[in-house]
């Protein structure tokens, strides 16, 4: 067998891809962050996968962190506790649809409004 050749195979590849994306609704950024630092240098879909994910769950906690603080101050006139799961709502949208794009086999699949913290 030549040492280029993968010995993984495609459901291989989308079980990680699943697993990789399904972890970010129960962990955050930590979960894709640890499956990409396993599987980046063996399957190069899993790189290419998971670069944009971590880059949107990092910024997308960034704005949870940003909306909690503005909450916490809006709340001095009622309007935080609205804002709060407001939040959280947005917050868990926007990952359950990266997550379904994912798994349907959508390899481009990106958040809106995020940064390249992982080029």
């Amino acid at each position: 067998m030549d040492e280029n050749e993968s010995t993984v195979t495609p459901e291989q590849i989308k079980n990680h891809i699943m697993i990789m994306a399904l972890s970010s609704l129960v962990t955050g950024f930590v979960g894709p962050l640890i499956c990409w630092f396993i599987w980046k240098d063996t399957e190069p879909e899993i790189d290419t996968v998971g670069k944009p994910l971590i880059n949107g769950l990092l910024s997308w906690t960034l704005y949870l962190i940003l909306a909690c603080i503005a909450s916490g101050i809006l709340m001095f006139i009622l309007i935080g506790y609205l804002t709060l799961p407001l939040a959280f709502i947005a917050y868990y949208v926007v990952v359950i649809i990266n997550v379904v794009k994912l798994i349907q086999g959508n390899k481009e699949a990106k958040m809106p409004l995020t940064f390249d913290f992982i080029k």
